[in-house]
């Protein structure tokens, strides 16, 4: 696998965010030139396997990531990874080749045979790609699916590596030992996988040891080891799933995120489907030994929520509403997948 040469700089980038609080919650404003954070502490963002970023923080040095100041921040964030409102904008179009023949399902005739034919090409900057399309054989209601492998492929401006199987029917699959799409202004890798979709109101976003990284000069973001699962409907929801998240809004820092029990809702919460309330489960975001705020939703009152957030050896527990976080768990895609 051919690792892009501007690699260690832009991923650098998750190094150095520091996003004030007038910045909107999910735009990391960052610098190429720094890749440490003000206080003297650093992330150090590495790659592992197939391009999969691996984010370490300096514990020592950092300043407390989780307060009562952006806590109603930062659970939006995290519960925006889980619902995919975050990140899967940037993701769900890859590889986004310039040819638009791969930009969705293989082509299939009246009987289900495949029409779209493989194709290997060699690229601009003497690379190659493939392009290999697989169908389960059925016309109607199918499932069809493209296998690209790009070895170090200019396509235009940007630069495409490593391997990614999209498949699509009523919702789309990503699988990825290891892919990358650079240009000059931006760094995006995946591995792992995942299967999403919406219809009507229901809806679901499912992930295996997903890790996404996105680093350019306005934005930066670094989601690793996500095991997640997040099911909505009208009148059901249930969430499950940990990972660890890097971006702007947590400070550069790294913040461990698992629910520790399974939020359920079997009750319409009358949201139309545009969101959720759970009256049982619990999630833990730890940014330290000594630093972590506790989400329970089993108060007995649907609309309701009890925080603890510890920092610096103190803790403050308090009952607030689920209204600030209820639409994070509803997302529509702009490619409609």
């Amino acid at each position: 696998m051919n690792v892009p040469s501007t690699t260690i700089v832009l991923l650098g980038l998750l190094a150095g965010c520091n996003n004030g609080s007038g910045d909107s919650p999910d735009t990391v404003r960052a610098s190429a030139e720094s890749t440490a954070s003000g206080d003297g502490g650093s992330t150090d963002v590495t790659a592992f396997g197939d391009g999969a970023p691996s984010v370490m923080g300096d514990a020592h040095a950092r300043d407390l990531v989780i307060t009562m100041d952006n806590h109603v921040e930062l659970l939006g964030n995290v519960f925006g990874i889980f619902s995919g409102d975050v990140y899967l904008d940037d993701l769900l179009t890859a590889p986004d080749h310039s040819d638009p023949a791969y930009a969705g399902k293989p082509d299939i005739d009246q009987e289900g045979n495949l029409v779209s034919p493989p194709v290997d090409i060699v690229c601009s900057n003497g690379g190659v790609a493939s392009f290999v399309p697989e169908s389960d054989g059925l016309f109607f209601d199918s499932t069809a699916s493209w296998n690209f492998a790009f070895d170090n492929c200019q396509d235009g401006d940007r630069l495409l590596d490593g391997d990614l199987e999209r498949e699509i029917f009523e919702s789309i699959s990503l699988e990825s030992s290891g892919f990358s799409s650079e240009s000059q202004t931006q760094l995006k890798r995946f591995a792992g996988s995942l299967e999403r979709t919406r219809i009507g109101s229901f809806a679901f976003l499912h992930t295996e040891a997903v890790s996404f990284s996105l680093a350019g000069p306005m934005d930066a973001l670094s989601i690793s080891e996500a095991t997640t699962r997040l099911d909505t409907d009208s009148n059901f929801g249930r969430m499950s799933g940990s990972f660890t998240v890097v971006a702007g809004w947590t400070d550069g820092q790294p913040i461990d995120v698992e629910v520790t029990e399974e939020f359920l809702q079997d009750e319409d919460p009358g949201l139309d489907g545009r969101g959720m309330k759970f009256d049982i489960g619990q999630i833990e975001l730890l940014a330290g030994a000594d630093n972590r705020l506790v989400l329970s939703a089993g108060t007995g009152d649907l609309d309701t929520v009890e925080i603890t957030v510890t920092a610096d050896g103190t803790s403050e527990t308090f009952a607030t509403s689920w209204d600030p976080w209820v639409e994070r768990f509803f997302f529509d895609s702009e490619s409609g997948y």
